[in-house]
Order: structure tokens, then C-alpha cells, then sequence
């Protein structure tokens, strides 16, 4: 059997954590947590320098996610022992958490690894990336309650956009070493998605990914956000927007993304401008206002991150 490093990306709450739990459930398959190795560390691809190597493994222990993975002192003892580049401290660590449960293939998901999905093809030329894309409309809705979502809704939409763009760029750009879905389609067809994905592993399917909630503990942080992929596939939880966004919440999402929604199959019904519109379009740049001048009070130091 062939094997590939696998990288699952996408906009967050757009079913990430979905996928990776049921990819994980396969017995040759292991995902890690996410590491946030090319978004947030510095040195990810620098050179071979024993400083730069230092560095990331520092960025590697102190990282939420892969404390999740509860790495051993004889497991960081292998990990520091590889040599190469600060990438290569990367694949040592995803290889030691894949070797406990003798998984031939090996990977992680950070949604927004989706913007460095060059790096990543560069840093693992073997590599597959599996990209997720979800409604932009039910993105919003779903980002709202997050704890560490500070955007507005134009900053969402146009994020979402240049996501989808991106997405678009890399079918073209890396043939069958990219392969991207819908949440939806995930959804309502797992079976058939998740065979193909197998086929791009040059692995069998197994019937576990389906009953992938019987074991997600293993998988997942205690991140409260994430429970939901404890609980079997829901095909009802898509087009929420329909019977909870604002018209002019809706129009905005619209507005910016409608030519990327269409290319992804998503329809842009018309939004009445009536009376209920303007008054959710006043709520609506109120509360982007409220955003703005909070995320402003917090870089200043005027409040702590918890009430921004």
C-alpha cells in the first residue's frame, strides 16, 4: 500500500474537525491535532540551522493542540533527534503520534494551513491536502458563538472569498495531490465522499469512518466547540441561514461571495429591501462597529482579551 501525508484545511467551522475525526477513525489513517506549525511559527521554513530548529520544537511543546496529543519525554527524545529542517521537526512529531497506533499514513488539520498549502506541498512533496468548503452564510452563523471570533461579518465574507479563490487556484495547480469537498456533500453522502478520499490515500475504505463518533474521544480536545463531531453525521444540519439570518446579514454574505457561491453550487435567493432589512442593517453595522472598537480598546491595552 502506497502511503501519503495528508493535510486537512479549510475556512474554520466549515467541517474540519468532521473530517479529520472520521479520516482518523480508519485504522491506517492517523490525524493530529492541530499544530498551527505554518501559521503561526516563525522559522516553519527556514533552513536547517540548529536555531531554527530549537525554535519551532519550543513552538511544538508550548502549541494547545499538540499538548492534546500528551507526547512522551521518550517520544520528544526521538523527535528531537531528527535531523533537517524545522518542516522535518514537523514530520518527526506527526510520525511518533501516528506510530502508537501503527497508522501508515500520517497528518494533521489546521484550518488555516489552507492559505499555505504551497509550503506544505513544497515541505511534503508525497503530501495529499484535502480541503473543506461549507456555505459562507452558515460559516457566519457558526463563527458567532465562537470564543475566538473577532471579525466581522464583511471581514467573514471577504475571508471566506479569498478561501474559496484559493481553492479554486490549487485544483489547477496540484492536479490529484489536492482534493477539495463540500461540508454539505460530507454530510448527506458520507460514504461516497469519504471513498473517494480513500481512493486519493491508496487506501481501502473501512466502514469505521462511518461510526467515527463511537470513538472520537481519542481524537478530539477539550475544546467545547468541537463536541459536536462526538455525535453521528446530521445530513439536516446544512442551509441553517434560511431560518436564522438577518436579510441584510444575508444580503452582505451575498453580496461578497456570490460568484464563488455559485461555483460552488450554492444559491443566492433575492433579499427583499423592506422594512425588517433596514432594521437588521442598522444591527448589523451597530454590532461590526461594537466589534471594531473593541478589537481597537484590546490592541491598545484598554481591555484584556476576554472582554474583547
Amino acid at each position: 500500500m502506497l502511503s501519503h501525508p495528508v493535510f486537512i484545511v479549510g475556512m474554520p467551522r466549515s467541517g474540519t474537525t468532521l473530517l479529520s475525526t472520521m479520516l482518523d477513525a480508519h485504522p491506517a489513517i492517523c490525524i493530529a491535532p492541530e499544530t498551527h506549525f505554518f501559521t503561526k511559527c516563525a522559522v516553519a521554513m527556514e533552513d536547517a540551522s540548529p536555531e531554527a530548529r530549537e525554535q519551532a520544537l519550543r513552538f511544538l511543546q508550548e502549541e494547545a493542540g499538540v499538548r492534546d496529543m500528551a507526547i512522551t519525554e521518550d517520544e520528544w527524545h526521538t523527535i528531537r533527534s531528527a535531523g533537517g529542517a524545522p518542516v522535518d521537526v514537523l514530520r518527526a512529531l506527526l510520525k511518533a503520534y501516528a506510530a502508537r497506533s501503527g497508522a501508515d499514513i500520517w497528518g494533521e488539520k489546521t484550518p488555516d494551513h489552507l492559505i499555505h498549502v504551497p509550503d506544505l506541498m513544497g515541505a511534503f512533496p508525497d503530501a495529499r491536502v484535502l480541503a473543506i468548503t461549507r456555505d459562507p452564510r452558515d460559516v457566519y452563523l457558526s463563527q458567532q458563538p465562537m470564543p475566538w471570533n473577532r471579525d466581522t461579518i464583511v471581514e467573514t465574507a471577504w475571508t471566506w472569498r479569498r478561501y474559496a479563490g484559493r481553492v479554486q487556484s490549487y485544483r489547477s495547480s496540484y492536479g490529484d495531490r489536492f482534493h477539495d469537498l463540500r461540508y454539505e456533500d460530507l454530510l448527506r453522502h458520507p460514504e461516497r465522499e469519504l471513498r473517494r478520499i480513500c481512493s486519493l490515500l491508496s487506501v481501502e475504505f473501512n466502514p469505521a469512518m462511518l461510526s467515527f463518533h463511537e470513538r472520537a474521544d481519542a481524537a478530539l480536545s477539550a475544546e467545547p466547540w468541537k463536541q459536536k463531531a462526538r455525535r453521528p453525521v446530521d445530513p439536516s444540519n446544512t442551509e441553517k441561514w434560511r431560518g436564522t439570518l438577518a436579510p441584510a446579514q444575508r444580503w452582505v454574505l451575498q453580496a461578497i461571495c456570490r460568484d464563488a457561491m455559485h461555483a460552488f453550487g450554492y444559491p443566492t435567493p433575492p433579499v427583499a429591501f423592506d422594512t425588517r432589512f433596514w432594521s437588521d442593517a442598522l444591527a448589523t453595522a451597530m454590532r461590526s462597529v461594537g466589534i471594531v472598537m473593541r478589537r481597537r480598546a484590546r490592541k491598545q491595552g484598554w481591555i484584556s482579551d476576554s472582554e474583547a
